[in-house]
């Protein structure tokens, strides 16, 4: 059981690293946009949210 519980967290965190490069990349190519730029800001708190 711990060991599934612990596959499933690392499977987690590799989904949420993917996420985040994804974000990342985005983030720097929409840099001059402002616009676009709190949308992710935003995107982020929310994913921050669902987590906890």
């Amino acid at each position: 059981q711990i060991m599934n519980l612990r596959k499933f967290l690392s499977m987690k965190q590799r989904g949420y690293d993917t996420i985040k490069k994804g974000l990342l990349t985005l983030m720097s190519k929409a840099k001059h946009h402002s616009s676009t730029w709190k949308i992710l800001k935003f995107k982020k708190i929310v994913f921050f949210k669902m987590d906890s």
